[in-house]
């Protein structure tokens, strides 16, 4: 199977449904979704619903746009194994660090697989149902297949959208972890609301002049300081984590099209590039 553009999460939901389906009825979703037909989805109160229309076909003797309309369910994980977990990992820095770079970390999928328990929706028809009104008697219908693929790329978006279709939204994830010690960064970052963007007068920066009261400088005097420049520059502090703005991407972030790790590439490049700057020294 090719790998689905994104983290592991999204590959991981993938397999878990193929593991009960043909694969036609997996590959037929990713064509739909490579063409951009993926009928209109969206998540609300623990249920995917998705709408749309297809052109009238005579194979189900119908010439009209055929409208169908259907959801999908996904099985919560128990609101007693959310209690016992979180706390456990709460505490650990990794754990915390993960999350705050909006990753999941694999030590919560051990945690739960210790409890006879997964992250990922087992297989289709199980945790996973779902109807659709199309004429179609196969299961899942094309519509449902291309939905899901979406939503496995929404998964390699925003991996924390695991959470919510395990019915663990973020105001209770954020309440769980506020009784962690290192708990309460992430909580205060799920918790607080989206800052609103201040319009701008300009897309650039506009100088302004300022007047200095009291100066009085001759062209030469502006143009030659009174000090030399420093010849000797303090060097500059490592950074305390790598590549920060690179990792904070994820493995796979949406721009990236490749089947390898956008970060493991950009360490490659980078330690190429020191590797060359050593060279010319």
């Amino acid at each position: 199977m090719n790998r689905h553009n994104g983290t592991a999460w999204g590959q991981r939901f993938l397999q878990a449904l193929e593991q009960g389906l043909e694969p036609k009825r997996l590959a037929r979703g990713r064509q739909y979704s490579a063409s951009h037909r993926v009928p209109d989805w969206a998540w609300t109160g623990g249920h995917l619903r998705f709408s749309g229309k297809n052109r009238g076909t005579a194979y189900y003797g119908m010439n009209e746009p055929i409208r169908f309309e259907g959801h999908i369910e996904i099985s919560p994980l128990p609101g007693c194994l959310w209690q016992a977990v979180i706390p456990e990992l709460g505490n650990q820095a990794g754990f915390i660090a993960r999350l705050l770079l909006n990753e999941i970390p694999d030590s919560l999928e051990s945690h739960l697989q210790a409890r006879g328990h997964s992250l990922i929706p087992g297989r289709y028809g199980e945790d996973l149902q779902a109807t659709c009104s199309c004429p179609e008697t196969e299961s899942p219908c094309r519509h449902v297949a291309a939905v899901l693929v979406a939503l496995a790329a929404r998964i390699d978006q925003t991996p924390l959208l695991l959470f919510e279709l395990r019915g663990l939204n973020r105001a209770t994830l954020a309440a769980r972890l506020e009784d962690t010690v290192l708990g309460g960064i992430v909580a205060t970052a799920l918790s607080d609301p989206s800052v609103e963007p201040e319009p701008a007068t300009s897309y650039f920066t506009r100088p302004e002049p300022h007047l200095m009261a009291g100066a009085s400088l001759s062209s030469r005097e502006f143009w030659r300081a009174p000090s030399k420049l420093p010849t000797r520059m303090e060097p500059p502090q490592p950074s305390p984590v790598p590549g920060l703005l690179v990792k904070k991407g994820g493995d796979f972030p949406p721009f990236w099209q490749k089947d390898v790790s956008f970060i493991e590439v950009m360490d490659g490049f980078y330690e190429e590039v020191r590797r060359k700057a050593r060279e010319w020294s």
